[in-house]
């Protein structure tokens, strides 16, 4: 028998449940075989259709698999009566069991259980065809929900962008999230940011909390926020506001959490307890969405152990349920008197020296010794109080802290620095519990041994000075500070409340101990506490019968499970055959589907088999609200579920059911040895294409435009070679040196094969194919014209006049253009070659490259900015080159059918510039890539034109493409003018399977 290498099983029926099912399966069909066809995944299909209604078509027979297929099809029948023997009252299909049918019976190496309503990722595909795969893991992915209109017939390319540009929601091992169109996390109502000025990015899980109450969000290691500078219309220093809180159930929680903006950090603190943060954002140049990532960088270890019991989830590092920015010009800021300023290590060897400068001081040499102190300090009231250090480096690093009133303990705060060209700047950020005392710290903060010296030039705080001294301060204080209105007000009432305080213990002490008692059992805010007192009695006695669960509450969290991808994990789990045989698959309850698969990958995890979440999403088309789960749907789900008198199986159960497992290290197996119903025996139909395992593998069709020209027959001179469609090559071109080649050669070359060129020959031939009167071909970057020559053999073979445009900046490379030109019956004279650079705008440039141009190409003209950087990089010389722009270089041509661009990675400054020239003239564009941020780059300048990408493949990489997969070197991107779009479709269709065949599906039944 032959063994595929992957087994994928659905279950359906034909009942409209959840919205034309047929449509969604067709659509998984459709989507699957072509991605099978394309990477040679060799798969089979098992469609099991549980308790076919009597009155309708078999679903076998309503879907239609492609002719030919690649994948096989197994449509299995489990028929009602099968359906009858189990508790089916309200539930028409069994999903999970339906499952364990098409499991039991699968062949391949490995098996995965979905649906029939997900579409998978071309490079999940890509992966599985690669056989990546590995026993011994369970793997997942992350959840994708698209938008119900899926177009069922479009090529394959058109239904990944549909479902990368149609997004609703995303589920992940974290919970789910709204998402935008485009699969960005987006803020839900009363969320902790306001999704305009502040965006959630990526490590934050779902919003909780009740609405209209205080909301939340639990923060992982590494937590994105996303800020607009132009829609918070921020001034120049502003200040990202977050309130934070350690584990609320653990008291004894805290954690430390690092904000960064790129490589840059921008504040360091530590919370215990609930705290606000404030992360300065400090001016930068460029502009953009500003992303700063909050990393945690130390915390109570043992702070996940006092999670509630059924919480499975250990990433949750500490909750923020707010996240604005605002002007750092919203809170003033009081100068404080520098001669409050004293020695913090009396017995050490540091010095103090007051200039005009400032306080110059000398520390001691040990790591983290004392330096100066400031206090002490007291806060009169509760708040959040904010130090600015303004200092003068010399030598080595400092620290500025807070230091609470005893002398003993660091306060949680927030700490950050920053500098401008004549100062450096540490702040600290505190809050503090009324009449808290406290002292401001200065530390060596060398990392090892060693003096620092420094200039402390200016203290400012929040909070004016006269009220937060504990100590009377002296008369050049008062001079520096008088004493506000503020200030006298808080004294008096201080003072007042002092008086008030002893008169009332002189009154109490006269009176005797009964009175003092009738007194006090009278008063109203006694009463009030003997009621609360009895009510909290009577709910101590309510609770009493609970006491008897707090051993199993330690048991749950001493066994907490493994915080596995269980979200929506029955649309997608993947694991070798033998693994689903060992645990017999999922637990056959005659019950609603929910939770089962969850509870099947606790049982996988108990039985040692390890989970990985692939980074590939799976695309979920959205059904009916309420025929499965969703966040607006679940509500409906249960009612419906629940009035047919249909249970489910309840996730807390299967949080007890996982930490047993984890107790016992042993899985629970559920099924008896003949789950799957392996002695019944089921009708079968198969669909499968005759194709052996190996013409799968080698059937990769061309593209359809090599059906409009044909290659080269003919003879090849002494000293020269043919290259495709009959390019006169001299022998040395390649290589700087002759192969020898003296005789006179027969050849017989054949298109092109398909690897990273092949895009490009698509292009050329496309645009050719389509061209009217006249091609127009600009080459730019043309090393020694190989395109042009190309260019002009395929027009010749369609009797059609050319245009050559070529411009290339290397001296060398240039001549053998218009050489190959010639050898090619090619007057350079009446084309336009340039010895140029392409550029941004005209003028001059450096042209940076190796002096051995014979061998080496990838010649890069930079500016002066460049050059300085450049020099620094060995063996490269530099020479001075003209540049050119796209407007200067095609202001004399009314249009150009096709431009191929290779420049090196200046390919996004260039079409940026000439985007207008391009708009008006231009029918297709090819470009050849060499960097991310090129490959980004590009499309955010075209697609806001209008442009139509046909081909997009990123660089330095091996990418599963129409063709197969290839390896690119440079990275590959064709676009259409939108004036243009029967060249899109040209480029795009050519892909699409041909009708021709040598074999034909065959049916099989039995």
């Amino acid at each position: 028998m032959v063994t595929p290498y992957l087994s994928v099983v659905v279950t359906t029926r034909n009942d409209d449940h959840g919205g034309d099912p047929l449509k969604r399966l067709q659509a998984f069909i459709n989507c699957f075989d072509e991605q099978c066809r394309r990477t040679g995944l060799d798969a089979e299909v098992i469609i099991v259709e549980w308790n076919p209604p009597a009155e309708r078509p078999s679903v076998g027979s309503l879907v239609s698999v492609p002719e030919p297929s690649f994948c096989t099809y197994r449509f299995i029948t489990v028929p009602p009566a099968i359906h009858q023997r189990l508790r089916a009252d309200g539930l028409p299909l069994f999903q999970m069991i339906a499952k364990n049918v098409g499991i039991r019976r699968a062949r391949g190496q490995f098996v995965l259980a979905t649906n029939i309503d997900i579409i998978f990722s071309t490079e999940l595909i890509d992966f599985i065809a690669c056989r990546r795969l590995q026993p011994g893991h369970l793997y997942r992915v992350d959840r994708h929900d698209i938008q119900a209109d899926f177009p069922v017939d479009a090529s394959l390319d058109v239904q990944m962008a549909y479902c990368a540009s149609h997004q609703l929601r995303i589920h992940t091992r974290s919970g789910t999230d709204p998402v935008d169109f485009t699969g960005h996390p987006v803020c839900v109502a009363e969320d902790i940011a306001d999704g305009r000025t502040v965006q959630i990015g990526a490590g934050w899980h779902v919003r909780e909390g009740a609405a209209g109450s205080r909301t939340y969000r639990w923060a992982s290691d590494l937590a994105e926020l996303i800020i607009d500078p132009a829609a918070a219309s921020l001034t120049e220093h502003a200040l990202l506001d977050l309130d934070v809180e350690s584990n609320p159930y653990d008291e004894h929680s805290w954690v430390e959490v690092l904000a960064v903006e790129g490589q840059r950090p921008l504040v360091r603190t530590r919370v215990s307890g609930r705290a606000r943060v404030e992360v300065p954002l400090w001016k930068r140049e460029g502009g953009g969405k500003r992303r700063i990532e909050l990393r945690v960088t130390d915390e109570n270890p043992d702070s996940r152990r006092h999670l509630p019991a059924f919480e499975r989830r250990d990433s949750l590092r500490y909750r923020v349920s707010l996240a604005r920015v605002r002007s750092r010009s919203d809170r003033a800021m009081f100068e404080y008197p520098a001669s409050a300023w004293s020695n913090a290590n009396e017995n050490s060897t540091l010095t103090l020296n007051h200039t005009t400068e400032g306080l110059v001081v000398s520390s001691d040499p040990r790591k983290l010794s004392y330096c100066l102190r400031y206090g002490p300090l007291r806060a009169p009231e509760r708040g959040i109080y904010r130090f600015e250090l303004t200092y003068a480096l010399l030598q080595g690093a400092i620290i500025f802290q807070a230091l609470n009133g005893a002398g003993d303990a660091w306060l949680p705060a927030s700490e950050s620095s920053h500098d401008d060209s004549t100062s450096r700047f540490l702040e600290v950020i505190v809050e503090l519990r009324e009449n808290e005392m406290f002292w401001l710290m200065i530390s060596n903060r060398r990392d090892c041994d060693g003096v620092s010296r420094f200039v402390v030039q200016r203290l400012e705080g929040s909070r004016d000075p006269g009220g937060v001294f504990l100590r009377p301060m002296g008369p050049s204080h008062l001079e520096a500070f008088p004493t506000t209105t503020r200030g006298r007000r808080s004294r008096w009432r201080e003072s007042l409340s002092a008086f008030a305080d002893r008169a009332t213990g002189a009154i109490a002490a006269s009176l005797g101990e009964r009175i003092r008692y009738r007194i006090v059992r009278a008063a109203p805010e006694f009463k009030s506490i003997e009621q609360a007192l009895r009510a909290s009695d009577q709910q101590l006695r309510e609770l009493a019968p609970l006491r008897d669960l707090s051993d199993f509450n330690t048991f749950l969290r001493d066994h907490r499970p493994d915080s596995l991808h269980v979200n929506a994990c029955g649309d997608f789990q993947l694991m070798a055959r033998e693994h689903w045989d060992e645990l017999r698959a999922y637990p056959e309850f005659e019950t609603f589907s929910m939770n089962i698969d969850g509870l099947f990958s606790d049982i996988a995890a108990a039985a040692g088999i390890q989970e990985r979440v692939l980074d590939m999403p799976i695309y979920h088309v959205e059904h009916e609200v309420g025929s499965g789960w969703s966040p607006e749907g679940e509500a409906l789900l249960r009612r419906r579920i629940t009035e047919r008198g249909v249970t489910w199986l309840d996730a807390n159960t299967v949080y007890i059911w996982a930490a047993y497992m984890r107790w016992l290290g042993r899985p629970m197996i559920f099924n008896a040895a003949n789950w799957g119903f392996a002695h019944a025996t089921l009708t079968e139909e198969t669909i499968a294409n005759g194709l052996t395992h190996a013409d799968k593998n080698n059937w990769i069709r061309p593209h359809r435009v090599f059906e409009r020209f044909h290659g080269y027959e003919g003879w090849a001179e002494p000293g020269f070679e043919r290259g495709f469609y009959g390019v006169n090559i001299r022998d040395w071109v390649f290589t700087g040196e002759s192969k020898g080649l003296i005789d006179r050669r027969f050849l017989r070359i054949e298109h092109p094969p398909m690897d990273d060129e092949y895009f490009e020959w698509i292009a050329l031939l496309t645009a050719i194919a389509h061209a009217a009167g006249r091609f127009c071909f600009a080459e730019i970057g043309a090393g020694w014209g190989r395109w042009m020559a190309s260019a002009a053999a395929l027009c010749r073979q369609n009797a059609l006049d050319f245009a050559l445009i070529g411009v290339e900046p290397e001296p060398s490379h240039f001549e053998w253009m218009k050489m190959v030109m010639r050898d090619n019956d090619i007057d350079p004279d009446e084309h336009e070659m340039l010895c140029a650079a392409a550029a941004a705008e005209s003028g001059a440039l450096m042209l940076a490259g190796s002096d051995q141009s014979a061998t080496q190409y990838g010649h890069r003209a930079i500016d002066e900015q460049m050059h300085a950087e450049w020099r620094k990089l060995p063996d490269l010389t530099f020479r001075p080159v003209a540049s050119v722009s796209l407007d200067d270089l095609f202001a004399k041509h009314e249009r150009i059918d096709l431009v191929d661009m290779d420049v090196q990675g200046a390919e996004h400054d260039i079409v940026a510039a000439g985007i207008d020239v391009l708009n008006s003239k231009v029918r297709m564009l090819h470009v050849g890539t060499h960097s991310r941020e090129a490959e980004a780059g590009l499309p955010s300048v075209l697609e806001r034109h209008g442009w139509l990408n046909a081909f997009s493949f990123p660089s330095r990489s091996q990418t599963v493409t129409p063709f197969g997969r290839i390896r690119f070197d440079d990275g590959v991107q064709t676009w259409v003018s939108p004036r243009w779009p029967e060249l899109h479709r040209a480029l795009v269709d050519g892909v699409r399977p041909t009708s021709k065949s040598p074999v034909r599906n065959r049916r099989e039944r039995r």
